[in-house]
């Protein structure tokens, strides 16, 4: 901005001019530049510096006017216009090469250290981005699903959700297809040698201890079944739901393939549940959490009927192969009701920490104290008499 006392100075300056005092000095460049942003309405002599710096202000008939009836500027005026107009577009230019400069800091590999590891990275993404983009065939519309392939498609998918379009991918990758097969294989065989070697000849010293009911003899083989029985989850968690169902959805061109997320961070039993098992955990949210609040229902009662139906499923699946009803699955999925509460109210007083530890303890404790408790009652069940018979043997020994 010009300030006001040096333009009323000028101003006298010129109005002196036009007066007809010559000794007034012209306006220079540098002051008819800041008259010009100043927008200050200026009046210069009848000479060729006559210049009018008012804003412009056009009626909506003045723009239909012709381009003889509009007065052109002089050459002072086409001076500083252009002085003004060659430093906007420095000024731009300028912007423009610091933003060049900067896209190509952060897209440019720097020369002789780490080009070469950048390229195939940048190869590998473009790779991966092409495999799962959209499948080239096109979307179908109801009612044109409901054929036997599509039900038969459904029934193979990695999934228990249906919908009529699933995600999926442009092409089948053999090499990481080939990389899941043989995970399954191996990791199949190492289950098969802890079974083998550890877990089974821990649950046949159980049965003696727990049948007399000596806790500390139950409590020692419970926790030295407690490693093989959680390193043998571990493994079986992996060979599901990472190696088979990624075979699974690479063979089929599921592109979904969101089976868990991290549930050994979670900071209490709700989360767990929430994590670890997301094809389950869609399907009860999708019909049987979200239609109950919808009816009505809290979310406690809603919480509690998704542990309830998962109760009796674990147990049915349990049951039917033992030939034995028991309860024992289902009351220990009954009893992460309180102890979700529990594991939150720990996780507010004491910090996510602690929450972890909780569920990794119910993880390692509860699952070989289940597995005791059916083995015992399927060999009693079923090879009593010879069991007694046994007992007594070893106490007639002792």
């Amino acid at each position: 901005m010009i300030d006001s006392r040096n333009l009323g100075k000028r101003n006298r300056l010129w109005s002196r001019r036009e007066n007809g005092d010559k000794s007034s000095p012209s306006p220079t460049k540098s002051e008819l530049k800041r008259a010009f942003y100043a927008r200050s309405p200026l009046k210069l002599s009848p000479s060729p510096l006559k210049l009018s710096l008012s804003p412009l202000k056009l009626s909506p008939t003045a723009e239909h006017k012709s381009e003889a009836s509009v007065r052109r500027p002089n050459r002072t005026e086409r001076h500083s216009i252009d002085e003004n107009n060659n430093v906007e577009a420095d000024l731009n230019h300028n912007e423009i090469v610091e933003e060049k400069k900067t896209t190509e800091i952060f897209t440019t590999p720097k020369k002789g250290r780490s080009s070469p590891r950048i390229r195939r990275l940048s190869q590998k993404a473009s790779k991966r981005d092409s495999i799962f983009e959209a499948h080239p065939k096109r979307d179908v519309i109801y009612p044109d699903n409901l054929t036997f392939r599509d039900i038969y498609f459904f029934w193979f998918l990695p999934t228990l959700c249906y919908e009529v379009n699933f995600p999926r991918t442009r092409r089948i990758r053999t090499g990481f297809l080939v990389n899941r097969a043989v995970e399954v294989f191996v990791c199949s065989n190492i289950c098969i040698c802890i079974i083998q070697q550890y877990i089974v000849p821990s649950v046949a010293h159980i049965l003696l201890p727990f049948y007399k009911m000596e806790l500390s003899l139950v409590a020692e083989r419970l926790l030295k079944l407690a490693l093989p029985n959680h390193l043998l989850w571990l493994i079986i968690f992996y060979v599901f739901f990472h190696s088979f169902l990624n075979t699974s959805a690479e063979i089929m061109q599921f592109a979904d393939r969101s089976f868990f997320r991290d549930w050994w961070n979670a900071p209490n039993l709700e989360v767990f549940w929430k994590t670890w098992n997301l094809p389950v955990h869609r399907w009860c949210v999708r019909h049987v959490y979200k239609p109950m609040l919808a009816t009505g229902f809290s979310k406690s009662v809603a919480m509690s009927s998704v542990f309830l139906l998962s109760a009796l499923l674990h147990e049915y699946l349990i049951s039917v192969p033992l030939r034995m009803f028991h309860l024992g699955v289902a009351l220990g999925m009954l009893a992460q009701i309180p102890l979700v509460h529990l594991s939150r109210c720990l996780e507010q007083k004491f910090g996510a920490r602690i929450g972890n530890m909780m569920v990794w303890g119910s993880l390692i404790i509860g699952q070989p104290l289940i597995i005791m408790m059916y083995y015992h009652d399927y060999v009693i069940q079923n090879y009593g008499q010879q069991i007694e018979s046994w007992i007594e043997s070893e106490t007639c020994q002792c």
